[in-house]
């Protein structure tokens, strides 16, 4: 999967450009898939659950530098059946000016997905986006189903916004902790060296922090770029990964292709 996600962002950046989060703990499971990567592109987070802090330290490392660079998140654990179809999504995200002036972008799947998160649009506007109304966190397949039929789309997890404003949100709503992660890496930031969020920093980090920080991302008013069914699953069950796994027979997918498989 990560091979993959990283097949994924150099179709739209140079290799150069990429930044990967990970852990320190699985190691062994990506150091051979970033033997390209420069060591300070890489941000580790020591102690479980620092996926975002080590996200945010990317960001506002990016920020610091070149502000009005523009920064696509792309979540490597999800499986994506037909690649072109996202990728050309990706390209015209990234390159029409009406869609990359909403602020904060995130891409929604048309379709019904084994236990995923959904995000519920507004009414459309003659804008290429829709605007996010709110999040169904993983409902129950009958309610999944009847709010797809109503526009609901599969939430990816992939989000483009310019660096500073990505900034400008991390410091709204986290001041302190914005602060001590751009502390931390003035201090620890030397050329090929991974950037490390150590255990103190972030025990440090979630004591101040508001409870929305350990829930959920900051970015959660947003518009929606609608993105044609591709097969995406982001593999939140036992379920979704055994699907794709053991995919159904090529009559059955026919009978119900509305799937992500």
């Amino acid at each position: 999967m990560l091979q993959k996600a990283l097949h994924r962002a150099v179709r739209i950046s140079h290799p150069a450009r990429v930044m990967v989060t990970a852990a320190e703990a699985h190691r062994l499971h990506w150091q051979r898939a970033l033997w390209f990567m420069r060591a300070e592109h890489r941000f580790l987070s020591e102690s479980p659950g620092g996926s975002l802090l080590t996200t945010a330290a990317a960001v506002l490392s990016i920020a610091a530098r070149t502000p009005t660079a523009l920064i696509t998140i792309l979540p490597a654990r999800c499986y994506v059946a037909d690649e072109w179809t996202l990728t050309l999504a990706l390209h015209r995200a990234l390159s029409e000016r009406r869609i990359l002036s909403v602020g904060i972008l995130t891409l929604g799947i048309v379709g019904f997905g084994v236990d995923e998160d959904y995000l519920l649009l507004r009414a459309p506007d003659d804008r290429p986006t829709v605007a996010v109304a709110a999040t169904a966190q993983r409902p129950m397949e009958s309610v999944a189903r009847n709010i797809v039929r109503q526009g609901a789309v599969v939430a990816t997890g992939i989000y483009i916004a310019s660096a500073s404003t990505l900034a400008s949100l991390f410091y709204k709503c986290w001041p302190t902790l914005t602060h001590r992660i751009l502390r931390h890496l003035k201090q620890s930031r030397t050329p090929g060296v991974e950037n490390r969020i150590a255990p103190a920093v972030a025990q440090e980090a979630l004591r101040g922090a508001s409870r929305p920080f350990r829930d959920r991302s900051p970015w959660s008013t947003l518009r929606a770029l609608r993105v044609a069914h591709c097969g995406w699953s982001s593999l939140s069950s036992t379920q979704a990964i055994e699907r794709i796994a053991r995919p159904l027979p090529e009559s059955s997918n026919r009978a119900a292709p509305d799937y992500s498989a």
